[in-house]
């Protein structure tokens, strides 16, 4: 066996024990693109879909405009379907306006991308309102989000959850270090990381090189992200 498996393997070992002693919780990924809801599936600290975890609106496209994420939250994503369009060049739904690309959905019909998106929307209003379970509201940003984001956040997630019962984690991937100190938030920056995500989507295949993990890069930024997060959740 390679000693990359060995290794992989002896991390994998870690996580799943780690998890074991956990209180029940809820990840919502909230943009900016797929990395919270990839991350936690590959690793185990969010279940997978085929083992019964429903999917949340943010899961799995750009969501650049974080602003627009939490405004979406904010007004039950009343006008999350104006102005979304079909780009025939790019062969996917996007949302110009928002700055929404929907890469993974190109094959829908738009009736059928509606109805999967309304129900993504109701998975996450529904979750919100789970109070026996603690909710992580994850989000990955290239840009830093800012104290005012977070506050109009927590503002809003406050409707659904005590102070007690939700914590909001930023994965920081910009270059600066994001140094906000706020009740019920949590930042992992990966500044020191940037070249090596970089190099790990160098084709485009990101995704691909964190389920492999063959290479140093891949591993230093998926295992340093992986224990931080089990680190913040109780």
């Amino acid at each position: 066996m390679c000693f990359y498996r060995i290794t992989n393997l002896f991390h994998s070992i870690i996580i799943k024990n780690s998890l074991k002693h956990k209180k029940p919780y809820i990840i919502i990924p909230f943009g900016t693109y797929c990395l919270p809801r990839v991350i936690t599936t590959l690793s185990g600290i969010k279940a997978k879909k085929a083992q019964g975890e429903k999917s949340f609106p943010f899961d799995l496209a750009f969501f650049n405009n974080i602003d627009a994420n939490i405004d979406f939250l904010d007004n039950n994503f009343k006008d999350f379907f104006n102005n979304i369009n079909y780009d025939k060049k790019r062969e996917f739904y996007v949302n110009n306006e928002k700055n929404i690309v929907f890469n993974h959905d190109s094959s829908l019909s738009f009736e059928d991308f509606t109805q999967i998106y309304k129900n993504r929307i109701k998975n996450l209003y529904d979750a919100l309102s789970q109070v026996d379970k603690h909710i992580y509201i994850l989000i990955a940003s290239w840009e830093t989000i800012t104290e005012t984001q977070v506050e109009k956040l927590k503002n809003i997630l406050k409707r659904y959850q005590k102070d007690d019962n939700y914590d909001i984690i930023i994965i920081n991937q910009s270059i600066d270090d994001n140094l906000l100190k706020i009740k019920n938030l949590y930042v992992i920056n990966q500044g020191y990381n940037y070249d090596n995500f970089k190099f790990i989507n160098k084709d485009g295949n990101w995704v691909g090189n964190l389920k492999k993990l063959k290479l140093k890069a891949a591993q230093k930024f998926y295992y340093d992200i992986v224990y931080k997060l089990l680190k913040i959740i109780h």
